[in-house]
């Protein structure tokens, strides 16, 4: 009971402070690859916290560094970056940035999936950990991490040595916000949280022409389409029906008038599993699939498709089933047991499963914090409306009760971790 206490009070006398720093984070958000402000604020005050810091990892990475004592090495994660989204959530800290994206054109830029949550939590958690040293042993690793969303800033960070820089961690632990979830509350599961994302870009090759000449021509648009159509029998004739799997073409293009076939089409696809021999697998389909139209449509081999896995491929995030049964216990006792909730997998993905690489793989744990008012939720429940989802414009946070919760959550697991 006096742990419980000692961590309500180092959150509460903060809270003030912490609620106008996220509000700050939330009203000036920056793109992926872009946090040079976002990141040098986490630098300052994990500095001014007593932590040993340093920036510029994996691009605008920040990790901060507390040796206390002899134990084990765990580190705390929060993602900084946010999305070209124009915000409608009509918060008196409402966004207004507008920048120029990786492509050059204007756009609004907002903190609609919750990283500004995600980033404030982690500090408030740091500065009390700094202050309960008496309670832990051992070293704390702070990951602030840059570019989730686009390119997969783990990959980054991890490449430019973080590990061989700061020491290989024991555990790893992190949250996300989940609107559907009630403020003051937090859901997870053992096994699988979220799915692996595959990336793939496909460019179908053929013989451009004349549009009023097909026939001179081995048309790539149509080759496209026949593929497009058979991707769908991998998941639904390939992949055993007990197992998650999905493939979705996102983006095609190709071709420039109405009256010229042209020489390629590229498309852009995602592949989702809870299984990474899954993904892989359904990887090794798409090839075949797409060599054998290329082959059956006549295409010399040197003129086969090309088949590109992108660099921002993200594992499954999976909970450890040792942990999290014991940081269950620690979150029934601080947060009360009708506020921990067991929750299914979710098919989106998250570049945190990344932290966990290795050869044996690093244990981690990932939870979410719910962050949408009882009151909100029961007039939406009456209203048979859904509350605006992450990635939304309109979606935000009730403070009052799940910014406390996402901070005690990460400090309180922490403390369970590093226990002397």
């Amino acid at each position: 009971m006096e742990l419980k206490k000692s961590i309500e009070t180092a959150v509460q006398k903060r809270l003030n402070w912490l609620t106008k720093l996220y509000e700050s984070f939330h009203a000036q958000p920056e793109l992926s690859g872009k946090e040079v402000q976002t990141a040098s604020i986490v630098a300052k005050v994990l500095t001014e916290s007593g932590l040993t810091v340093t920036t510029g990892i994996g691009g605008y990475g920040v990790v901060g560094i507390i040796d206390n004592g002899p134990g084990p090495t765990l580190f705390l994660r929060a993602d900084m970056d946010a999305l070209p989204v124009t915000e409608a959530t009509g918060l008196p800290f409402a966004s207004q940035v507008t920048t120029l994206d990786e492509n050059g054109e204007k756009v609004d830029v907002m903190h609609a999936c919750g990283h500004d949550f995600h980033i404030t939590s982690l500090l408030g958690a740091a500065t009390v950990l700094s202050e309960l040293k008496e309670y832990w042993s051992g070293r704390l690793m702070v990951i602030a991490q840059p570019d989730e969303e686009v390119n997969g800033g783990a990959n980054r960070m991890l490449a430019d040595g973080l590990y061989e820089r700061f020491g290989r961690p024991d555990f790893g632990l992190g949250f996300h916000v989940k609107p559907e979830l009630p403020a003051g509350s937090v859901g997870f599961r053992a096994g699988v949280r979220n799915a692996g994302n595959y990336p793939l870009d496909v460019t179908i090759r053929g013989i451009g022409s004349h549009g009023a000449e097909p026939h001179l021509s081995k048309d790539p648009v149509v080759l496209a389409a026949q593929f497009i159509l058979a991707l769908q029998t991998i998941v639904s004739r390939e992949i055993d029906p007990a197992e998650m799997a999905l493939v979705t073409v996102g983006a095609i293009n190709g071709g420039s008038r109405r009256n010229i076939i042209p020489d390629e089409v590229i498309l852009n696809l995602t592949i989702r599993a809870y299984d990474q021999k899954i993904g892989l697998k359904i990887i090794d389909s798409i090839k075949r699939i797409a060599q054998g139209l290329a082959q059956a449509a006549g295409m010399p081999e040197n003129k086969y498709p090309i088949i590109n896995i992108t660099d921002d491929s993200w594992d499954q995030v999976i909970n450890d089933t040792e942990i999290v049964n014991k940081i269950e216990k620690v979150f029934t006792h601080l947060l009360g047991k009708s506020n921990v909730f067991n929750i299914d997998p979710v098919n989106t993905s998250e570049d945190f499963g990344n932290f966990g690489k290795g050869d044996p793989p690093i244990p981690l744990f990932m939870w979410e914090v719910g962050v949408t008012s009882a009151t909100r939720l029961a007039e939406a429940a009456k209203a048979k409306s859904r509350i605006p989802p992450l990635h939304n414009p309109a979606f935000y946070p009730d403070l009052d009760k799940s910014l406390p919760t996402g901070i005690i959550s990460l400090t309180g697991a922490a403390l369970e971790l590093l226990k002397p």
